[in-house]
């Protein structure tokens, strides 16, 4: 039986260094590739976003972007199957096939409707939207920012209560179909606790996170509201340290001026990490707490997630014991 063609379409090499973002990716890719499609990989990037490690704007052929495309995609086995299109006319990808040799007969898994490329989405067969950042795509779009939901078959969100009477979010004269982000299981698996930290006395955190202080994009603002960002979210728990007994670390992308939220974390006995060092020394796509070291994953959303996220009441637990 013939397996169905599908390219997904997303930000991997204009997130470089991001472990968390090129897993999104990654997971729609190895999720359909469990399903038995035969997927490819496509990402569009400007030339003026090409950058060196100290954020230089750089030649494309030189940039840490590309650099981190070609080591991602070395380590899934994709190197033949993924294509890196710069505005300036270079692509990186497999000579012997091209998008659109791959287009006439495939899906179009548009993450975010990164492929902006009017010609070449109109060669797929069919072309899929799919919305990851709920609330902020469809305000965006309301208010004209260009979430670029136009030339799709269909809409697809994870946002659970988008279109539902009780959630505020515009549905933007789209019918939106709810779908779970997709994980390999086979990808997480559980693993052993590193002999080092066997053997250290320093204490492994109960809790851990991976967060960005500030994202690149402001909070968003709908019907006289205002739906803060994670660092707004994140100063409500800012305490939590002091307040229980347990340890806590959060890999965090912080810029150095925000001394004042740094003074605070510290004081309230958060334990910083570097996400980009902890990157580097596990590897291209690991997470800085998936090592074993760490217990338990916290979550801390932005503001507007609530309002889309859809929630079931299950029976109370009982506090994870130290195993």
């Amino acid at each position: 039986m013939t397996r169905q063609n599908v390219v997904v379409a997303g930000a991997l090499a204009n997130k470089p260094a991001n472990g968390g973002e090129a897993w999104v990716r990654l997971s729609w890719i190895r999720g359909l590739q469990q399903l038995g499609c035969d997927v490819w990989f496509i990402e569009e990037i400007e030339g003026r976003h090409c950058t060196d490690g100290h954020d230089r704007t750089v030649p494309f052929h030189q940039s840490t972007n590309l650099q981190w495309f070609r080591d991602v995609t070395k380590e899934f086995g994709l190197t033949d199957r993924a294509w890196l299109m710069c505005d300036d006319g270079q692509v990186e990808g497999p000579a012997s096939t091209c998008p659109r040799d791959v287009a006439a007969d495939a899906l179009l898994v548009n993450i975010s409707g990164h492929l902006r490329d009017e010609s070449l989405k109109r060669a797929f067969r069919w072309r899929a939207y799919v919305d990851i950042d709920p609330g902020f795509t469809q305000i965006w779009h309301a208010q004209g920012d260009g979430a670029r939901l136009a030339g799709h078959d269909i809409h697809f969100t994870i946002g659970a209560n988008i279109g539902s009477n009780h959630c505020p979010i515009p549905t933007v004269g789209r019918e939106w179909h709810h779908v779970r982000p997709p994980t390999v299981l086979a990808d997480w698996p559980q693993v052993a606790r590193p002999a080092s930290m066997e053997s250290s006395q320093e204490i492994a955190p109960f809790f851990t996170t991976v967060a960005t202080w500030r994202g690149p994009f402001g909070p968003l603002h709908l019907d006289r509201r205002r739906f803060g960002l994670k660092v707004h979210e994140f100063r409500k728990f800012i305490a939590l340290p002091r307040r229980v007994d347990e340890s806590f670390e959060a890999a965090l992308a912080i810029h150095p001026s925000e001394v004042v939220d740094l003074q605070l974390l510290e004081a309230n006995g958060w334990r910083l990490a570097d996400p980009l060092s902890s990157l580097l020394h596990r590897g291209s796509t690991s997470t800085p707490t998936a090592d074993g070291s760490a217990i338990a994953p916290l979550a801390i959303s932005r503001q507007v997630v609530p309002r889309w996220y859809r929630t079931r009441a299950s029976p109370a637990r009982s506090r994870p014991r130290r195993g």
